[in-house]
């Protein structure tokens, strides 16, 4: 398995979870794994891989992370939580906005 860098996940903890149970209502931390990324960590059951994409809009650069592995059809969406790092090394000067949540699932509040 490729190899990436540890950084901690960001979630509001007086909300429900809006990923419908994506990689980031459940782990503290995650590897992401990404062009220019440093490769330090393995991912594992405990601190799972997250994917760096980015896409050119008018106003720039969008940096996004999506899981690895799970959903093959590609349908995620934002959840509400987010990937930093206070390692100099982390891709982006704020956090970053994980799409995990799998939009083939039907939400049952």
């Amino acid at each position: 398995m490729e190899k990436g860098m540890m950084v901690s996940v960001f979630r509001a903890v007086d909300f429900a979870d809006c990923t419908l149970g994506g990689i980031t209502s459940k782990a503290k931390h995650v590897v992401l794994i990404g062009k220019g990324v440093a490769a330090c960590f393995e991912p594992s059951e405990d601190m799972p891989a997250l994917y760096l994409h980015e896409m050119e809009t008018g106003s720039g650069t969008y940096m996004y992370a999506a899981p690895i592995k799970g959903n093959t059809c590609g349908r995620f969406a934002m959840g509400g939580n987010y990937i930093s790092s206070s390692d100099s090394r982390f891709p982006n000067q704020y956090p970053i906005p994980v799409h995990d949540r799998d939009m083939r699932l039907e939400y049952r509040g």
